[in-house]
Protein backbone atom coordinates (compact mmCIF):
# COMPACT_ATOMS: atom_id res chain seq x y z
CA UNK A 1 0.00 0.00 0.00
CA UNK A 2 2.63 2.40 0.90
CA UNK A 3 4.41 2.31 -2.95
CA UNK A 4 1.09 2.26 -4.25
CA UNK A 5 0.65 5.61 -2.26
CA UNK A 6 4.25 6.82 -2.86
CA UNK A 7 3.10 6.07 -7.17
CA UNK A 8 0.00 8.33 -6.30
CA UNK A 9 2.30 10.94 -5.27
CA UNK A 10 5.15 10.54 -7.97
CA UNK A 11 2.08 10.92 -10.50
CA UNK A 12 0.28 13.89 -9.14
CA UNK A 13 3.71 15.84 -8.76
CA UNK A 14 4.44 14.74 -12.42
CA UNK A 15 1.29 15.72 -13.80
CA UNK A 16 1.48 19.00 -11.92
CA UNK A 17 4.45 19.88 -13.52
CA UNK A 18 3.43 18.68 -16.59
CA UNK A 19 0.75 21.20 -16.72
CA UNK A 20 2.86 24.28 -16.06
CA UNK A 21 5.46 23.29 -18.71
CA UNK A 22 3.40 22.08 -21.67
CA UNK A 23 2.50 25.22 -22.80
CA UNK A 24 5.66 26.90 -22.41
CA UNK A 25 8.59 27.39 -25.53
CA UNK A 26 10.65 23.65 -25.68
CA UNK A 27 13.96 24.52 -27.26
CA UNK A 28 12.97 20.93 -29.38
CA UNK A 29 10.40 17.96 -28.80
CA UNK A 30 13.50 15.63 -27.43
CA UNK A 31 15.05 18.48 -25.15
CA UNK A 32 11.38 18.07 -23.63
CA UNK A 33 11.03 14.73 -23.63
CA UNK A 34 14.23 14.21 -21.76
CA UNK A 35 13.25 17.40 -19.07
CA UNK A 36 10.30 15.16 -18.41
CA UNK A 37 12.35 12.02 -18.24
CA UNK A 38 14.44 13.82 -15.77
CA UNK A 39 12.01 15.62 -13.65
CA UNK A 40 10.23 11.75 -13.30
CA UNK A 41 13.37 10.38 -11.89
CA UNK A 42 13.83 13.64 -9.26
CA UNK A 43 10.35 13.10 -8.01
CA UNK A 44 10.78 9.36 -7.78
CA UNK A 45 14.22 10.38 -5.58
CA UNK A 46 12.63 12.78 -3.60
CA UNK A 47 9.21 11.03 -2.76
CA UNK A 48 11.92 8.46 -1.41
CA UNK A 49 13.60 10.46 0.21
CA UNK A 50 10.32 12.00 1.90
CA UNK A 51 9.31 8.41 3.00
CA UNK A 52 12.52 7.90 5.04
CA UNK A 53 12.26 11.16 6.83
CA UNK A 54 8.66 10.63 7.31
CA UNK A 55 8.86 6.90 8.79
CA UNK A 56 12.20 8.20 11.01
CA UNK A 57 10.20 11.14 12.46
CA UNK A 58 12.96 13.54 11.33
CA UNK A 59 12.25 17.58 12.11
CA UNK A 60 10.28 19.30 10.01
CA UNK A 61 12.59 20.99 8.60
CA UNK A 62 14.14 18.25 6.75
CA UNK A 63 10.51 17.92 4.81
CA UNK A 64 10.42 21.64 4.03
CA UNK A 65 14.25 21.30 2.52
CA UNK A 66 12.79 17.82 0.56
CA UNK A 67 10.10 19.93 -0.76
CA UNK A 68 12.70 22.87 -1.17
CA UNK A 69 15.09 20.75 -2.76
CA UNK A 70 12.14 19.45 -5.46
CA UNK A 71 11.92 22.93 -6.49
CA UNK A 72 15.64 23.64 -6.82
CA UNK A 73 15.93 20.16 -9.10
CA UNK A 74 13.08 20.80 -11.70
CA UNK A 75 14.32 24.76 -12.23
CA UNK A 76 17.56 23.48 -13.03
CA UNK A 77 16.40 20.51 -15.53
CA UNK A 78 13.87 23.10 -16.78
CA UNK A 79 16.01 25.60 -17.63
CA UNK A 80 17.89 23.01 -20.33
CA UNK A 81 14.39 22.87 -22.15
CA UNK A 82 12.61 26.44 -21.62
CA UNK A 83 13.51 29.64 -23.31
CA UNK A 84 12.54 31.56 -20.19
CA UNK A 85 16.27 32.01 -18.37
CA UNK A 86 16.73 31.27 -14.99
CA UNK A 87 14.11 32.70 -13.45
CA UNK A 88 11.74 31.78 -15.53
CA UNK A 89 12.32 28.18 -15.27
CA UNK A 90 12.05 28.20 -11.58
CA UNK A 91 8.37 29.75 -11.35
CA UNK A 92 7.05 26.90 -13.24
CA UNK A 93 8.78 24.71 -10.67
CA UNK A 94 7.28 26.40 -7.69
CA UNK A 95 3.64 26.33 -9.28
CA UNK A 96 4.15 22.38 -9.99
CA UNK A 97 5.43 21.84 -6.39
CA UNK A 98 2.90 24.24 -4.87
CA UNK A 99 0.02 22.58 -6.40
CA UNK A 100 0.94 19.06 -5.86
CA UNK A 101 1.22 19.68 -2.18
CA UNK A 102 -2.08 21.48 -1.97
CA UNK A 103 -3.83 18.71 -4.05
CA UNK A 104 -1.84 16.26 -1.87
CA UNK A 105 -3.83 17.53 1.42
CA UNK A 106 -7.09 18.88 -0.03
CA UNK A 107 -8.49 14.90 -0.01
CA UNK A 108 -7.46 14.46 3.43
CA UNK A 109 -9.26 17.08 4.47
CA UNK A 110 -12.16 16.58 2.88
CA UNK A 111 -12.30 12.83 4.24
CA UNK A 112 -11.80 14.45 7.58
CA UNK A 113 -15.13 16.80 7.46
CA UNK A 114 -17.73 15.68 9.87
CA UNK A 115 -19.84 13.10 8.66
CA UNK A 116 -17.21 11.55 6.09
CA UNK A 117 -14.57 10.93 8.16
CA UNK A 118 -16.40 7.21 9.49
CA UNK A 119 -16.01 6.63 5.79
CA UNK A 120 -12.83 7.15 5.34
CA UNK A 121 -10.24 4.39 3.81
CA UNK A 122 -7.27 4.08 1.46
CA UNK A 123 -9.56 2.91 -1.68
CA UNK A 124 -11.81 5.77 -0.51
CA UNK A 125 -9.03 8.51 -0.49
CA UNK A 126 -6.94 6.86 -3.93
CA UNK A 127 -10.32 7.63 -5.43
CA UNK A 128 -10.96 10.98 -4.36
CA UNK A 129 -7.44 12.31 -4.48
CA UNK A 130 -7.43 10.76 -8.65
CA UNK A 131 -10.55 13.02 -9.33
CA UNK A 132 -9.89 15.76 -7.45
CA UNK A 133 -6.37 16.10 -8.72
CA UNK A 134 -7.83 15.03 -12.49
CA UNK A 135 -9.79 17.96 -12.40
CA UNK A 136 -8.02 20.80 -11.14
CA UNK A 137 -5.10 20.08 -13.07
CA UNK A 138 -7.04 20.55 -16.17
CA UNK A 139 -8.87 23.44 -15.49
CA UNK A 140 -5.38 24.55 -14.55
CA UNK A 141 -4.33 23.74 -17.91
CA UNK A 142 -6.94 25.03 -19.83
CA UNK A 143 -6.60 28.78 -17.86
CA UNK A 144 -3.67 29.49 -15.50
CA UNK A 145 -0.73 27.42 -18.09
CA UNK A 146 -2.25 29.28 -20.63
CA UNK A 147 -2.93 32.59 -19.39
CA UNK A 148 0.21 33.18 -17.36
CA UNK A 149 2.94 32.81 -19.73
CA UNK A 150 3.52 35.39 -22.28
CA UNK A 151 4.13 33.98 -25.86
CA UNK A 152 5.13 30.68 -24.31
CA UNK A 153 7.77 32.16 -21.88
CA UNK A 154 7.34 33.26 -18.01
CA UNK A 155 8.62 36.45 -18.19
CA UNK A 156 9.58 36.64 -14.63
CA UNK A 157 11.45 39.79 -13.06
CA UNK A 158 13.77 39.95 -9.48
CA UNK A 159 10.78 41.44 -7.68
CA UNK A 160 8.21 39.08 -8.88
CA UNK A 161 10.71 35.78 -8.12
CA UNK A 162 11.69 37.21 -4.66
CA UNK A 163 7.56 37.96 -3.99
CA UNK A 164 6.84 33.78 -5.08
CA UNK A 165 9.93 32.55 -3.00
CA UNK A 166 8.24 34.09 -0.24
CA UNK A 167 4.87 32.63 -0.86
CA UNK A 168 6.45 29.21 -1.44
CA UNK A 169 7.83 29.26 1.64
CA UNK A 170 5.39 29.75 3.62
CA UNK A 171 3.43 26.66 1.93
CA UNK A 172 6.11 24.37 2.04
CA UNK A 173 6.38 25.03 6.06
CA UNK A 174 2.62 24.82 6.49
CA UNK A 175 3.11 21.42 4.47
CA UNK A 176 5.72 19.99 6.07
CA UNK A 177 4.18 20.38 9.46
CA UNK A 178 1.26 18.85 8.58
CA UNK A 179 3.14 16.17 7.05
CA UNK A 180 5.42 15.36 9.34
CA UNK A 181 3.57 15.93 12.46
CA UNK A 182 0.80 14.03 11.72
CA UNK A 183 -1.77 16.92 12.38
CA UNK A 184 -3.83 15.84 9.17
CA UNK A 185 -4.97 12.98 11.49
CA UNK A 186 -3.79 14.68 15.54
CA UNK A 187 -5.78 18.55 14.89
CA UNK A 188 -9.25 19.03 14.77
CA UNK A 189 -10.66 19.73 11.33
CA UNK A 190 -11.49 23.63 12.22
CA UNK A 191 -7.93 23.99 12.63
CA UNK A 192 -6.89 21.92 9.76
CA UNK A 193 -9.32 23.71 7.56
CA UNK A 194 -7.87 27.17 8.46
CA UNK A 195 -4.32 25.82 7.79
CA UNK A 196 -5.43 24.18 4.19
CA UNK A 197 -7.28 26.83 3.15
CA UNK A 198 -4.52 29.53 3.69
CA UNK A 199 -2.33 27.12 1.24
CA UNK A 200 -5.36 27.43 -1.18
CA UNK A 201 -4.78 31.59 -0.21
CA UNK A 202 -1.28 30.89 -1.13
CA UNK A 203 -1.92 29.93 -4.43
CA UNK A 204 -4.58 32.30 -4.89
CA UNK A 205 -2.60 35.34 -4.63
CA UNK A 206 0.54 33.38 -6.25
CA UNK A 207 -2.05 33.83 -9.40
CA UNK A 208 -2.98 37.64 -8.36
CA UNK A 209 0.45 38.56 -8.03
CA UNK A 210 1.42 37.07 -11.30
CA UNK A 211 -1.45 39.05 -12.95
CA UNK A 212 -0.30 42.60 -11.04
CA UNK A 213 3.31 42.38 -12.44
CA UNK A 214 1.81 40.96 -15.82
CA UNK A 215 -0.52 44.15 -15.70
CA UNK A 216 2.31 46.72 -14.83
CA UNK A 217 4.70 45.35 -17.39
CA UNK A 218 1.93 45.86 -19.71
CA UNK A 219 1.23 49.31 -18.46
CA UNK A 220 4.77 50.54 -19.19
CA UNK A 221 3.90 48.77 -22.50
CA UNK A 222 1.40 50.83 -23.41
CA UNK A 223 3.33 53.83 -22.31
CA UNK A 224 6.03 53.21 -24.57
CA UNK A 225 3.74 53.02 -27.53
CA UNK A 226 1.94 56.20 -26.51
CA UNK A 227 5.02 57.58 -26.46
CA UNK A 228 6.45 55.99 -29.79
CA UNK A 229 2.72 57.66 -31.17
CA UNK A 230 2.90 61.16 -29.92
CA UNK A 231 6.67 60.70 -31.40
CA UNK A 232 4.68 60.01 -35.30
CA UNK A 233 2.09 62.66 -34.71
CA UNK A 234 5.42 65.19 -34.15
CA UNK A 235 6.91 64.25 -37.14
CA UNK A 236 3.66 64.07 -39.57
CA UNK A 237 2.81 67.62 -38.02
CA UNK A 238 6.56 68.80 -38.44
CA UNK A 239 6.41 67.27 -41.94
CA UNK A 240 3.08 68.92 -43.01
CA UNK A 241 4.38 72.46 -41.60
CA UNK A 242 7.40 71.63 -44.16
CA UNK A 243 5.43 70.88 -47.62
CA UNK A 244 3.13 73.20 -46.81
CA UNK A 245 6.31 75.99 -46.67
CA UNK A 246 8.33 74.74 -49.27
CA UNK A 247 4.70 74.72 -51.41
CA UNK A 248 4.11 78.68 -50.84
CA UNK A 249 8.08 78.91 -51.46
CA UNK A 250 8.00 77.16 -54.53
CA UNK A 251 4.67 78.64 -55.73
CA UNK A 252 6.30 81.88 -55.52
CA UNK A 253 9.47 80.94 -57.23
CA UNK A 254 7.39 79.82 -60.01
CA UNK A 255 5.84 82.99 -60.56
CA UNK A 256 9.27 84.59 -60.16
CA UNK A 257 10.88 82.21 -63.19
CA UNK A 258 7.50 83.52 -65.63
CA UNK A 259 8.47 86.87 -64.62
CA UNK A 260 12.30 86.06 -65.80
CA UNK A 261 10.85 83.96 -68.54
CA UNK A 262 9.04 87.41 -70.31
CA UNK A 263 12.38 88.84 -70.54
CA UNK A 264 14.65 87.83 -73.15
CA UNK A 265 17.51 86.13 -71.73
CA UNK A 266 20.17 84.47 -73.53
CA UNK A 267 20.33 80.57 -74.60
CA UNK A 268 22.38 79.83 -71.10
CA UNK A 269 20.03 81.81 -68.47
CA UNK A 270 17.09 80.34 -70.48
CA UNK A 271 18.28 76.62 -69.51
CA UNK A 272 19.28 77.30 -65.95
CA UNK A 273 15.81 78.55 -65.85
CA UNK A 274 14.18 75.46 -67.78
CA UNK A 275 16.42 73.08 -64.96
CA UNK A 276 15.00 74.98 -61.95
CA UNK A 277 11.76 74.83 -63.30
CA UNK A 278 11.93 71.03 -63.72
CA UNK A 279 13.30 70.76 -59.97
CA UNK A 280 10.04 73.09 -58.85
CA UNK A 281 7.84 71.00 -60.74
CA UNK A 282 8.10 68.12 -58.60
CA UNK A 283 5.81 68.83 -56.52
CA UNK A 284 3.20 69.21 -59.22
CA UNK A 285 3.45 65.98 -60.31
CA UNK A 286 2.17 64.58 -56.81
CA UNK A 287 -1.89 63.24 -57.33
CA UNK A 288 -4.16 64.96 -54.64
CA UNK A 289 -5.65 61.63 -53.34
CA UNK A 290 -8.18 63.34 -51.40
CA UNK A 291 -6.02 62.47 -47.80
CA UNK A 292 -4.10 65.59 -46.81
CA UNK A 293 -1.96 62.89 -44.94
CA UNK A 294 -1.29 60.95 -47.70
CA UNK A 295 -0.47 63.90 -49.83
CA UNK A 296 1.88 64.73 -47.26
CA UNK A 297 3.77 61.59 -47.13
CA UNK A 298 3.81 61.10 -50.81
CA UNK A 299 5.28 64.63 -51.44
CA UNK A 300 7.96 64.11 -48.59
CA UNK A 301 8.74 60.70 -50.23
CA UNK A 302 8.61 62.33 -54.08
CA UNK A 303 12.14 64.37 -52.65
CA UNK A 304 13.69 60.94 -51.41
CA UNK A 305 12.93 59.44 -54.92
CA UNK A 306 14.16 62.34 -57.24
CA UNK A 307 17.22 62.14 -55.27
CA UNK A 308 17.84 58.77 -56.25
CA UNK A 309 16.53 58.90 -59.53
CA UNK A 310 13.33 57.27 -58.82
CA UNK A 311 9.87 57.79 -60.28
CA UNK A 312 6.61 57.91 -58.34
CA UNK A 313 3.44 57.95 -59.82
CA UNK A 314 -0.05 57.35 -58.00
CA UNK A 315 -3.53 56.27 -58.74
CA UNK A 316 -5.01 56.50 -55.33
CA UNK A 317 -8.68 57.25 -53.44
CA UNK A 318 -7.27 58.68 -50.15
CA UNK A 319 -11.22 59.28 -49.00
CA UNK A 320 -11.20 55.50 -48.19
CA UNK A 321 -8.74 56.14 -45.74
CA UNK A 322 -10.89 57.95 -43.76
CA UNK A 323 -11.54 55.18 -41.26
CA UNK A 324 -7.70 55.11 -40.16
CA UNK A 325 -6.32 57.41 -37.84
CA UNK A 326 -3.93 60.29 -39.30
CA UNK A 327 -1.07 59.13 -37.50
CA UNK A 328 -1.64 55.51 -38.38
CA UNK A 329 -1.91 56.47 -42.12
CA UNK A 330 1.11 58.51 -41.60
CA UNK A 331 2.90 56.03 -40.01
CA UNK A 332 2.54 52.84 -42.47
CA UNK A 333 2.65 54.41 -45.71
CA UNK A 334 5.42 56.09 -44.66
CA UNK A 335 7.39 52.74 -43.94
CA UNK A 336 5.46 51.38 -46.66
CA UNK A 337 7.48 53.76 -49.08
CA UNK A 338 10.45 53.58 -47.12
CA UNK A 339 10.65 49.57 -47.62
CA UNK A 340 9.81 50.14 -51.61
CA UNK A 341 12.43 52.58 -52.23
CA UNK A 342 15.11 50.49 -50.22
CA UNK A 343 14.06 47.40 -52.05
CA UNK A 344 14.10 49.73 -55.48
CA UNK A 345 18.12 50.98 -54.72
CA UNK A 346 18.70 47.29 -54.44
CA UNK A 347 19.37 47.01 -58.52
CA UNK A 348 21.60 48.78 -60.89
CA UNK A 349 20.70 50.45 -64.03
CA UNK A 350 17.34 52.52 -65.15
CA UNK A 351 15.16 52.95 -61.94
CA UNK A 352 11.76 51.70 -62.66
CA UNK A 353 8.21 53.46 -61.35
CA UNK A 354 6.69 52.89 -58.04
CA UNK A 355 3.13 52.45 -58.03
CA UNK A 356 0.52 53.12 -55.06
CA UNK A 357 -3.22 52.24 -55.90
CA UNK A 358 -6.17 52.41 -53.23
CA UNK A 359 -9.50 51.01 -54.00
CA UNK A 360 -12.39 51.14 -51.51
CA UNK A 361 -15.11 47.80 -51.81
CA UNK A 362 -15.82 46.02 -49.12
CA UNK A 363 -12.36 46.44 -47.87
CA UNK A 364 -9.45 49.17 -48.41
CA UNK A 365 -7.37 47.63 -50.48
CA UNK A 366 -3.93 49.09 -51.67
CA UNK A 367 -0.90 47.31 -53.87
CA UNK A 368 2.80 48.62 -54.50
CA UNK A 369 4.71 47.53 -57.41
CA UNK A 370 8.02 48.45 -58.70
CA UNK A 371 9.02 47.43 -62.18
CA UNK A 372 13.29 46.57 -62.85
CA UNK A 373 14.98 46.18 -65.65
CA UNK A 374 18.15 44.89 -64.59
CA UNK A 375 19.53 41.93 -62.39
CA UNK A 376 19.49 42.09 -58.61
CA UNK A 377 22.91 42.95 -56.39
CA UNK A 378 21.87 42.63 -52.56
CA UNK A 379 23.48 44.91 -50.62
CA UNK A 380 24.88 43.91 -47.27
CA UNK A 381 22.19 44.30 -44.35
CA UNK A 382 19.41 44.46 -47.11
CA UNK A 383 16.66 42.06 -47.56
CA UNK A 384 13.69 42.23 -49.47
CA UNK A 385 11.23 40.93 -46.33
CA UNK A 386 7.62 40.52 -47.41
CA UNK A 387 7.77 41.16 -51.12
CA UNK A 388 7.00 38.67 -53.45
CA UNK A 389 8.52 37.60 -56.88
CA UNK A 390 6.95 37.58 -59.79
CA UNK A 391 7.69 37.74 -63.58
CA UNK A 392 5.00 38.52 -66.14
CA UNK A 393 4.98 37.99 -69.86
CA UNK A 394 5.74 41.22 -71.87
CA UNK A 395 7.66 43.13 -69.32
CA UNK A 396 11.65 43.17 -69.56
CA UNK A 397 12.25 42.73 -66.28
CA UNK A 398 10.44 41.52 -62.38
CA UNK A 399 7.90 43.33 -61.06
CA UNK A 400 7.70 43.15 -56.78
CA UNK A 401 4.23 43.46 -55.46
CA UNK A 402 2.98 43.64 -52.16
CA UNK A 403 -0.78 43.86 -51.43
CA UNK A 404 -1.97 45.23 -48.15
CA UNK A 405 -5.80 45.23 -47.20
CA UNK A 406 -7.76 46.88 -43.97
CA UNK A 407 -11.26 46.16 -43.24
CA UNK A 408 -13.32 49.57 -42.48
CA UNK A 409 -13.72 47.95 -38.18
CA UNK A 410 -9.47 48.67 -37.97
Amino acid sequence: MELLLGAINIAGDFAAVYVFTAKLKHGSRKNYALFLISALVLLCAAVRVEAIVLDRAYPVIFTALCETAKIAALGFAAHSCISSGWLGSFYPAIWSIMTAEFLHELPLLILRLPGLSDAYSTAVYLVLRFALTTVVLLILLKTAAVTMPQSGIYRIGPRQFTSAVTIAILHIGIYSYLMTTNWMTLLPWPYLLVLVFAQGYCLIVLYLQNELFRKSAMKKEMEAVNALLYKRKQQYEIARQNIQLINRRVHDLKLLISGLEKDRQDRQTMEVLEKVQEAAGIYDSVVKTGSDVLDTVLTDKSLVCESKGIKISCVADGQSLAFIDAVDIFTIFNNILDECIDAVCLFQGTRAPLMLTTILRQYVRFCVAMTVFSTARKRTGCSLIGLSFRSYEGFPGLIFTQLYQFSPAY
